[in-house]
């Protein structure tokens, strides 16, 4: 199975997701919201554990009619620091200019101070577009990818993956010797950080241990101190025929590696399929986290995009597999949640009434507790009674653009069931725009997600506010 070919499997949803977000119908007189910070809370929607309380924009440079300003980032699991990608892009008779101008900076909410990361000299300068793939809990280290070359063969960018010291106020790459993201045919250089700051796992089809002989994606651990790799690849009594690996996500002090691996099962090796898998560093063995009734690696079916918690204790990924969990009909990509302690599995895209999805879920995010868990769903029955969206093939009088599909983010909590809807406007409905969560804290007090729209300069990154119910 070629990583293109696994690409495109695992990526379903998300392609589905680009295709019909990416017109998208934006009024500003309708999002009151983004310009509502944490002392401008929104009306509670009670019945869980938690309730919106506020949401704050986390751009450094405000946008104008003619400054598009869009970012990407993460947030420090004690909620103090965001790291901030902000992207500066011109706009000229309505229309956004090919150039944009790329920034790095860490807020420190606490203190209420910006710090802009001085990086080193990149393929494009200040138009290298910077990736963040992660910050630690503490807000220390951040991890991030940037374009340090140009592939002679593909004319494609190639990716390094740096790290920044906050205290050292240091950036360095990783094995600087060696292009550890990006690689070869079909990698997508997935990286990601342990929460103590102190583990990175890449994803790459560049061949870092001798005993690394095949050319498909493969999950390395490297610990930070010493720049040592650590090829980490499931059982194979685990997972037969194990093909390639990729989506790594670590727990705090990167003992725990959740992954997928892609495999060819059958009479004949062509059947494809892709189950999640953890890496246990401490007791050196692989555990099944997407099994079949049976414990069984699936056959034809894809789980992907895993995230665990600090604790390791708990796995939230996608799958379209239809026998994980009794009732599963709707043949649509569903999020579940393992529970390792306890060996159990739930699923979370469910609305309140129990219902299923018709039109999937996906890009799920955890707490540390389990217990809460953000996904995003373009299905209306996840929203509030009453509650409707905008009509795909509605066209926006400003852009005469359609408006297409809408994805919203919820907000589920497991032990009561209780779903709402964070993506809101004031009145607690939708907004006519896509949104995508990026980051749960620990506690599940703070939630960073995203808005995509093609209408400048609206755009953006923001930073939820969620509280106890009283």
């Amino acid at each position: 199975m070629s990583g293109a070919a696994r690409e495109r499997r695992s990526l379903a949803f998300r392609l589905r997701w680009l295709i019909f977000s990416a017109p998208i119908l934006v009024v500003v007189g309708t999002l009151f919201f983004l310009d509502r910070d944490v002392d401008d809370p929104a009306p509670p929607r009670r019945g869980g554990g938690l309730r919106l309380v506020g949401v704050e924009r986390q751009e450094i440079t405000a946008p104008s009619e003619t400054l598009r300003v869009t970012s990407h980032g993460s947030v420090s699991g004690d909620g103090r620091y965001v790291a901030l990608v902000e992207i500066l892009t011109e706009v000229v008779d309505g229309r956004p200019s090919v150039d944009s101008r790329y920034g790095l900076f860490i807020r420190d909410r606490k203190n209420g101070t910006v710090e802009q990361v001085s990086l080193p000299p990149l393929e494009g300068g200040s138009r290298a577009e910077i990736e963040i793939a992660g910050i630690s809990a503490d807000g220390a280290v951040v991890l991030f990818k940037a374009p340090v070359g140009t592939d002679p063969t593909t004319f494609g960018k190639i990716l390094g993956t740096f790290v920044y010291d906050r205290a050292a106020r240091r950036v360095r790459q990783l094995a600087p010797d060696r292009l550890l993201a990006g690689g070869k045919g079909g990698s997508r250089g997935e990286v990601t950080l342990s929460g103590d700051g102190k583990w990175v796992a890449i994803a790459t089809d560049l061949r870092l241990a001798p005993r690394d002989t095949n050319s498909w994606t493969d999950i390395y651990l490297m610990e930070l101190a010493t720049n040592r790799f650590t090829l980490v690849r499931p059982d194979a009594k685990v997972i037969p025929g194990s093909r390639a690996n990729d989506w790594p996500s670590l727990n705090h002090d990167g003992t725990v590696v959740a992954y997928t691996s892609a495999s060819l099962e059958g009479s004949d090796g062509d059947v494809p399929s892709e189950d999640v898998v953890i890496w246990d560093r401490r007791r050196g063995r692989t555990e099944l986290i997407s099994p079949t009734p049976g414990g069984k690696p699936h056959r034809g079916s894809t789980s992907f995009s895993p995230r665990i918690t600090a604790s390791g204790r708990h796995v939230v990924f996608s799958s379209d597999a239809r026998d994980l969990v009794p009732n599963d009909t709707n043949t649509e990509i569903d999020v579940f949640i393992r529970d390792r302690d306890a060996d159990t599995l739930a699923r979370a895209s469910v609305a309140a009434d129990g219902g299923q999805s018709d039109d999937g879920a996906g890009g799920a995010i955890v707490d540390d507790s389990g217990r809460f868990i953000v996904f995003e769903a373009e299905d209306p029955k996840f929203l509030p009674a009453g509650a409707t969206l905008p009509p795909s093939d509605a066209i926006d009088p400003k852009t005469s653009l359609p408006v297409g599909k809408v994805i919203n983010i919820y907000l589920k909590d497991m032990e009561t069931g209780f779903l709402q809807l964070i993506s809101a406007a004031p009145g607690g409905g939708p907004t006519d725009r896509s949104a995508f969560p990026i980051k749960l804290t620990g506690d599940a007090r703070l939630l960073l997600f995203g808005f995509r729209s093609e209408s400048p300069p609206l755009d953006g990154t923001f930073l939820a506010t969620l509280a106890p119910e009283n």
